[in-house]
């Protein structure tokens, strides 16, 4: 999954898709849960599904190559978003104690160690299908080529967005409950705080950018340090907001979807002008 996993670290259209603020992205997101509803009602086993999508795969050819038709690759992806979530739990949890710990420590290892989150966040999806190899009828070398001939399909990119979403969301705690209002608060703390030109946000960017002389891990790492900024300031957690962003409700208002381009819009701005 390597091939996979170097292309979402830097390719900037998936990362800027992480803000959540495209139309295309959140319609995406209507659409996949209309989907998961209508299967809610024939639940089966981890096992049951995963041998299901092997007998049901659809297997293409280009020149010499065969791989998972596109379909395929994204009923795979839903299964490696599921099995992914017992290991994140773990994750989410560790990294955030001292992530905001060396936020008023050290901000250098602090930036580091929201780029570390995210990466590790795509190696924990990304390495999910190693766990298939047991599989009979499993072609892990189909996989590989499905990747690489559809990573920039925008139906599998929005697929990545989703799927990432709905492992942060998994974390939620149920003592919290948001409305839709308050998660368009939310986003315009964001674009508040943004717009003020923080230096840590501002210092974030510049680190990445020396370190790795791209900005494909600017947009997921300061949404990172947002969400630090909103624990610390309004005590709400990216997960309790994921809980209501990810809901029909608030993606088909017309005030979410104008708050959502203008954040896109204020973070692409501040990204463009400190990566300079």
């Amino acid at each position: 999954m390597e091939k996979i996993l170097d292309y979402l670290k830097n390719n900037r259209v998936v990362q800027g898709a992480l803000v959540l603020g495209g139309v295309a992205a959140s319609a995406y997101l209507v659409y996949q849960r209309v989907n998961e509803s209508k299967q809610e009602e024939n639940v089966l086993s981890l096992d049951e599904r995963i041998n299901q999508i092997i007998q049901n795969a659809q297997i293409q050819q280009y020149m010499q190559y065969q791989f998972y038709d596109l379909q395929t690759l994204m009923d795979f992806t839903d299964l490696f978003t599921e099995m992914a979530i017992p290991e994140f739990r773990e994750m989410v949890f560790k990294f955030r104690e001292e992530r905001r710990e060396l936020m008023h420590i050290d901000k250098q290892k602090y930036y580091k160690s929201i780029v570390d989150y995210n990466n590790e966040m795509l190696m924990i999806v990304g390495k999910q299908s190693q766990k298939l190899l047991k599989y009979e009828g499993y072609n892990d070398e189909y996989m590989r080529v499905a990747i690489s001939i559809f990573m920039r399909e925008p139906q599998y990119q929005q697929k990545i967005v989703y799927s990432l979403a709905k492992v942060k969301s998994s974390v939620a705690s149920s003592d919290v409950t948001l409305s839709v209002e308050d998660a368009q608060s939310i986003i315009a703390f964001f674009i508040k705080y943004v717009q003020s030109q923080p230096e840590i946000l501002v210092h974030l960017v510049k680190y990445i950018v020396q370190q790795n002389q791209n900005t494909g891990q600017v947009h997921p790492a300061l949404k990172t340090a947002l969400y630090d900024q909103l624990y610390l300031e309004k005590g709400f957690e990216e997960e309790d907001y994921l809980v209501v962003g990810l809901t029909d409700e608030f993606l088909n208002d017309p005030i979410t979807q104008k708050i959502q381009r203008q954040y896109s819009e204020t973070l692409t701005q501040f990204i463009q002008y400190h990566s300079e």
